[in-house]
């Protein structure tokens, strides 16, 4: 036998009883489908690994395994964004390769490439709500035009 406290009241009351004599909280019910915490005193689910009361940020393994799989698909594709805006925003055009195919009498040098033109602010209209995303916009087209 065990002193517990009750769930509802918070008063010491003995863990076999079948209900707490202060409030009439049904405790064998309760105990049923809870289980006390033995560091805080609390009680918590059944169903749950740990007590949330007392370590609310502790990470199952499962979890600590998603998070680390997601970091390590998310960086590397995060660094590959950042090279492209920077490849792409610092100026150089970049030119589409041009296969000869099968056809040996044509040379690469007597193919002329595709010259692109780099949009600027000038040649948009902006108006008041899309005033503030001028450089989105402008970098936008840009890109959409260079994947083309």
């Amino acid at each position: 036998m065990a002193l517990i406290y009750c769930p509802e009241c918070r008063k010491e009351i003995s863990d076999t009883s079948d209900s707490c004599p202060h409030c009439g909280f049904k405790i064998k019910k309760y105990l049923k489908k809870h289980i006390l915490c033995e560091s805080c005193g609390r009680f918590y689910p059944k169903v749950d690994e740990f007590c949330k009361s007392c370590n609310p940020h502790r990470l199952t393994t499962f979890q600590k395994l998603m998070r680390f799989f997601a970091l390590l698909i998310a960086v590397p594709l995060f660094l590959l964004m950042l090279f492209n805006d920077e490849k792409s925003s610092s100026g150089v055009k970049l030119q589409p390769t041009v296969n000869a195919g099968p056809n040996p009498s044509i040379k690469a040098a007597e193919i002329q490439p595709q010259s692109y033109r780099t949009f600027t602010e000038s040649d948009f209209s902006f108006d008041s709500k899309t005033r503030p995303y001028k450089d989105i916009i402008v970098k936008g087209v840009n890109k959409y035009l260079l994947l083309c």
